[in-house]
């Protein structure tokens, strides 16, 4: 009998995986991050608001990465990353959007972001924004 040998999972960090909540107002977009993320091995949340965000994180603290859009109703992703400052959000903050304006990614690096990844993005991409800002072990 011959075992072949699975392929590799994508990994992260040395073979970490992490809990990640995706915060995005378009389901399509939730959903198409939902399984990239799933298929790399992490456990996806996903949510459609900000103050969605903030209740979820609220019930369940022990997020790693929260990944978020910025233009979003009644909260973009900068106001929801400054009430993750205030906080105390102990995980790492990666920005999404499909706006190039400079000034824009200036104010998120202003708050201390970990990663700011342009739409659309490929899950290599994706993965590659999830290892450049890793939570440490």
């Amino acid at each position: 009998m011959s075992l072949a040998a699975s392929p590799p999972q994508a990994s992260v960090a040395a073979s970490r995986f992490y809990h990640i909540l995706v915060v995005d107002d378009l389901p399509e977009l939730c959903e198409l991050a939902a399984r990239t993320l799933t298929r790399a091995g992490h456990h996806p949340v996903c949510v459609q608001s900000g103050s969605e965000a903030l209740a979820c994180l609220a019930a369940d603290p022990h997020f790693d990465i929260i990944m978020t859009d910025h233009h979003m109703p009644l909260m973009t992703g900068l106001e929801l990353v400054a009430r993750l400052h205030e906080l105390h959000f102990p995980g790492r903050i990666i920005a999404t959007t499909a706006d190039p304006d400079p000034a824009l990614l200036s104010s998120y690096c202003a708050l201390g972001v970990d990663s700011f990844l342009p739409k659309p993005a490929s899950a290599e991409e994706i993965q590659a924004a999830i290892s450049a800002c890793a939570p440490a072990a």
